[in-house]
Parts: structure tokens; C-alpha cells; sequence
């Protein structure tokens, strides 16, 4: 072609790219002696690197792995301390001692825990990506492969020639395919001859176009359209294609928001639509992904709330029903009328009627009715002092307020350190305490 007199501008480089899936030999598709050892010393090389980097993470996840231990241990051996109500620590700071309770250390080991397992997982699931990466590289080597299957090698299925009237276009695909063997099975088509006016004839010219491809199955086959360009309104119409760009929006101070304008091309011929075309979908960005997968996760997940001590869920979360008490026990028998947490008073109802039947056993005798009369009057000392409610042992404990269930960002403890020091309901207390004091005066 170049000796004919045509000019190079760096077409010919190009069309020899595209023709050559075409030219593929089966002594191309042949992986010789040479080519084979070349292949196995870089796969080898690939897994010795692999070895090196999984026998690193195994250390890394074993020393994870024995501060995960360890701090486990260490929960072990607090929980036994909890026994004692006020049961603290001493640890050694950068400014001196300081002193901890029992249960303040156990959430920090408990935190820490958490860290370690999110990095044990990730070093798990990068070491058995490695081990599969290793097993890949071994079954490779092992199965030899003498050639590469044929059916990896896809051939392009067409181009575009572009440029002004009379540069040579339909010239060059002439020679072109008389050159290569190219069987054109067709004269070369204008873009007219396929848009036209009866419905089925532009499908009847193309099935008779491939129907000619048919029958000639050992050759290679090529249709030439000439001015396909009709088939497409022009870029320069301004009613069918408009440039797709993005701009900052002006109505807005945040500069990270903005404004899209996308183009829409249509295209009449079906025909071209399936040749040149492709379905392109619009996905959100990666950052509202991700925001949705989050929400997902956040709405299935099962959390404990820490002002009713039971398990929800979001879904359940948005009607608020979560019922509860918001304040401390107090012994109403009691002349100080003592505080108490309802969960350990709770166990100390429970210690009390244990004991009376013991006693009962041990005696070989029942209770007697001034004995079980006073065991549950016993049992009706402690009040809430929100609501003034007699605190139950059995059934469905309630509550006096009722919404949503609490917050994630604070813990059981605190959320009882909070109820216990309630100033609202130490008034009240001290307020009881000093109404009592003016009726016995």
C-alpha cells in the first residue's frame, strides 16, 4: 500500500494491529521448551514472593493473636474481682498511679479486643488470598500446557474509517481486502441503502448480506458501509447532541456540590445501535454505595440498648419502644432510705427468699402465715424513685417512660453511673428523707 502512493500517516500500523487475532498460526499458539522455562522462573519467583509474604502476616496474626489472648485472660481475672461492690485497680500512667474500677477496665479490654479482631480478620482473609494465589501458581506448573487455547483469541468485530471526501477511505478497503483475502460479500453500501422507507427492508438487505457470509464459512468475511455518518444526526445539531459536561453550581456555597449536564444521541438504525454501540448504566458514587451498604448493615444488625438491657433492631427502633425506668431503687423500709441499683436489688430479693427456704428445709417445717406475710412485705420495700413503683423480681418488669432506645455512643456502665447520680431524683430523695423527718417530729 505504501509503495502504490499512499500516504502514511500511521493508519496502516493501526489496521495491521487490528488484523492480527486474524493471522494467529498454530505454531504462535505453541508454548515450546524455552518459553516454558522462562514462564516457570517468573511463576516460581511470583511464589517464593508469596511464601515470604505469607509466612510475614502468619507472625504478624500470631502476635495479634496472643494479645487478643491476653486480654481475654485478663477480663477472666477482673469478672472474678466483681463479687466486691466498690473492687478497684491501680495501674501505672505517664503522669503516677491511677485508680480504675474493676468494671471501667474491663470495658477497656473490651475495646481492645475489638480492635485486634477487625486486624486478625483482615490478615486472615489476606493470607488465604495468597494461599489460593500459591495453589494457582503450583496447579499451573504442574499441569503443563503445550498450547494456548484458541478460543482466547477474539477477533475485532469492525472499525470506523473517518475523514473528508475523497482522502481514499473506500480506495483503501478495496485493496485492502483484495491483498488479505478479505471476501467482501457485498458492494460497498451507502448509509442511504439501509434506511429505508418500507418496514422490513433495511432488515431483509442485512439478512441477505449475512446469509452470503454463510456460505463461504472458511473465509473471512467483511461488509463495507459508505457514509455511515448519515445514519447518526450530526454532532454540530444542536436540537439531537449537546456537550456533556459538569460545572460548579452557583446557588450553593458549598463548592463540593455541582451541577451535571449529560448528552443523549439518538440513533435510528438498529443495525448501527448493535454494531457500535454499547449499554453504558449510570451507578451512584462509590461514597453513597458504601453510605447505603452501611445503612443496610446498620438496619439489620442486633443491638442491646442500655436503658431497657434488650436487643432491637432499626426497624424496630423507629416506632420508640423502648420502656423503661430512668431512675435508681430506694429501700422505703429502710430509715435512710438507701439507694440502690435495681439489678442488685433485684439479687438481693432473690438471696432473701433463697435463705428463708433453706431455713425452712433445715427446720423440716413449713412457713408459717406470719413468716410468708412478712416475706412479702419484704419483697415490696423497693420503690423506683422516678415513678414510685414497687420493683418486680418475675413477669414483665416495664417501665414508666417510654421512646426509643438509647444511644450507641455511651455504654451500660455510664449509662447507669448517669441514673445512680441523677440530680432530679437525689432532690427527691432528700426531699422523702425530710418530709419523713417532720412527721415523726
Amino acid at each position: 500500500m505504501r509503495e502504490e502512493g499512499f500516504a502514511d500517516d500511521g493508519l496502516f500500523d493501526q489496521m495491521k494491529m487490528f488484523f492480527l487475532p486474524l493471522t494467529m498460526v498454530e505454531q504462535d499458539l505453541t508454548i515450546d521448551d524455552n518459553r516454558w522455562i522462562q514462564f516457570a522462573s517468573r511463576r516460581l519467583a511470583e511464589e517464593v514472593a508469596l511464601q515470604q509474604r505469607r509466612e510475614q502476616l502468619l507472625e504478624k496474626l500470631t502476635e495479634i493473636e496472643d494479645d487478643y489472648y491476653r486480654h481475654d485472660d485478663s477480663i477472666t481475672k477482673l469478672r472474678r474481682e466483681l463479687g466486691t461492690a466498690t473492687a478497684r485497680r491501680t495501674r501505672k500512667g505517664s503522669d503516677g498511679e491511677e485508680t480504675f474500677s474493676v468494671s471501667q477496665l474491663i470495658e477497656d479490654h473490651y475495646q481492645e479486643m475489638e480492635q485486634l479482631e477487625s486486624k486478625r480478620s483482615e490478615l486472615r482473609a489476606e493470607i488465604s488470598t495468597i494461599e489460593g494465589m500459591v495453589a494457582s501458581i503450583e496447579q499451573g506448573l504442574y499441569n503443563r500446557t503445550t498450547n494456548l487455547d484458541r478460543n482466547l483469541i477474539k477477533p475485532n468485530r469492525g472499525f470506523i474509517m473517518y475523514g473528508p471526501p475523497g482522502t481514499g477511505k473506500s480506495d483503501i478497503m478495496s485493496k485492502l481486502s483484495v491483498r488479505i483475502g478479505v471476501n467482501i460479500v457485498a458492494p460497498p453500501l451507502a448509509a442511504g441503502e439501509l434506511n429505508r422507507s418500507l418496514v422490513g427492508e433495511s432488515e431483509r438487505i442485512i439478512n441477505d448480506i449475512c446469509m452470503r457470509c454463510h456460505q463461504t464459512p472458511h473465509l473471512m468475511c467483511c461488509v463495507s458501509i459508505d457514509e455511515i455518518d448519515s445514519l447518526a444526526p450530526k454532532r454540530t445539531d444542536e436540537e439531537n447532541f449537546q456537550l456533556a459536561h459538569i460545572e460548579p453550581a452557583t446557588s450553593s456555597d458549598d463548592p463540593t456540590q455541582v451541577e451535571e449536564k449529560w448528552s443523549i444521541v439518538m440513533i435510528r438504525d438498529p443495525f448501527l445501535c448493535r454494531q457500535f454501540c454499547d449499554d453504558v448504566q449510570f451507578t451512584l458514587p462509590a461514597s453513597e454505595i458504601q453510605q447505603q451498604q452501611a445503612e443496610q448493615i446498620r438496619a439489620e444488625q442486633t443491638l442491646k440498648c442500655v436503658q431497657c438491657n434488650d436487643y432491637y433492631t432499626e426497624e424496630d427502633n423507629k416506632m420508640g419502644q423502648c420502656v423503661y425506668h430512668d431512675g435508681f431503687v430506694y429501700d422505703n423500709y429502710s430509715p435512710k432510705l438507701t439507694q440502690w441499683a435495681p439489678e442488685t436489688a433485684i439479687e438481693q430479693l432473690l438471696n432473701e427468699e433463697a435463705q428463708a427456704v433453706q431455713q425452712a428445709n433445715i427446720a423440716n417445717a413449713p412457713m408459717t402465715t406470719e413468716q410468708k406475710e412478712r416475706a412479702e412485705r419484704e419483697k415490696q420495700r423497693f420503690r423506683y424513685i422516678c415513678c414510685n413503683q414497687m420493683l418486680q423480681t418475675t413477669g414483665n418488669v416495664g417501665g414508666c417512660k417510654r421512646s426509643k432506645h438509647g444511644p450507641e455512643n455511651i455504654t451500660r456502665n455510664e449509662w447507669e453511673l448517669a441514673r445512680d447520680n441523677n440530680q432530679e431524683y437525689q432532690y427527691k430523695r432528700i426531699h422523702l428523707l425530710q418530709s419523713r423527718a417532720q412527721h415523726d417530729n
